[in-house]
């Protein structure tokens, strides 16, 4: 019998994962997640992996909707005190990181050969490239248009061109 399952009436059954050891539900094949990442995870899967498809769901009357995007939309913002507890926070935490090192605690990211970086003597600002990395490579979309005629990301360009009449 795999790993996370019992007999159960002669037939096999999932086990209780609070009694399972984290070794035993790695074995099952389950990683460490918080409960928006596993979410996450089931609407990505869901839309077969396709997170453009998770972001238009319309399955507004699933339980899991209002959190396919990860994040809890029922949780109250920081209120101006804890924002200023957190600011006071990183403000000791880089003090102590300044006087450990010596050195002020970078402004952008460490240059792990991902980021350009001045050379010396050289005194242009770097540049980032602005295209977007992000898109999908040109999917179907698998959508109705105002028309009822499904169109390739191709065909739909973006922003969306006005349906033909």
């Amino acid at each position: 019998m795999g790993p996370g399952l019992e007999l159960h009436q002669g037939h096999p059954a999932g086990r209780n994962p609070r009694k399972m050891t984290p070794d035993e539900l790695k074995a099952a094949g389950h990683e460490p997640m918080s409960p928006l990442e596993a979410l996450r995870a089931r609407c990505i899967d869901c839309c077969a992996q396709q997170p453009n498809e998770v972001a238009l769901c319309p399955a507004v009357e699933c339980r899991s909707w209002p959190f396919r995007m990860g994040t809890d939309p029922w949780r109250k913002p920081a209120s101006e005190a804890r924002r200023e507890a957190a600011r006071r926070v990183m403000s000791n935490l880089n003090s102590r990181r300044r006087t450990r090192d010596g050195t002020a605690p970078p402004g952008s990211p460490p240059n792990d050969r991902t980021t350009p970086f001045l050379a010396e003597g050289f005194q242009a600002a770097p540049t980032w490239a602005t295209a977007r990395v992000d898109r999908v490579p040109k999917t179907e979309l698998h959508r109705e248009e105002r028309d009822g005629r499904e169109r390739s990301r191709d065909e739909l360009g973006d922003p969306l061109p006005p349906p033909e009449t």
